[in-house]
């Protein structure tokens, strides 16, 4: 595997020429975008849950007493889009999360780090 540029890496989305998400963390952790689909599933709630999407997230896990667990919001997909997934360093401004939630890391998860 390739080593990280100095500061990390970014992920930049685009759906059909125009970018719409980028992701960047700058170092210890991970970032991710998966490509999510479902048909004929049941939805539970009025939304619907058939169709694609991409989701987007970060795991940051700098601090060692914390992890930040970072989404950013879903794109809806139709058939005979076109995604583009482009990997950079983090000389790139981010889109800004849609959601920031903070794990503090038990005694258990510490000791199977060291």
């Amino acid at each position: 595997m390739k080593r990280a540029p100095r500061g990390g890496w970014s992920l930049s989305v685009s759906i059909n020429g125009r970018e719409r998400t980028v992701i960047r963390l700058p170092a210890g952790g991970v970032i991710s975008t998966t490509l999510l689909t479902a048909y004929g599933l049941r939805p539970k709630t009025r939304r619907n849950r058939n169709g694609a999407h991409l989701e987007s997230f970060a795991v940051d896990t700098r601090n060692p007493n914390v992890d930040r667990f970072i989404q950013w919001g879903r794109i809806a997909l139709t058939a005979g889009d076109v995604v583009t997934i482009r990997v950079g360093g983090t000389n790139v401004r981010a889109t800004p999360a849609a959601r920031i939630r903070r794990y503090r890391l038990t005694s258990h998860r510490d000791h199977r780090r060291a």
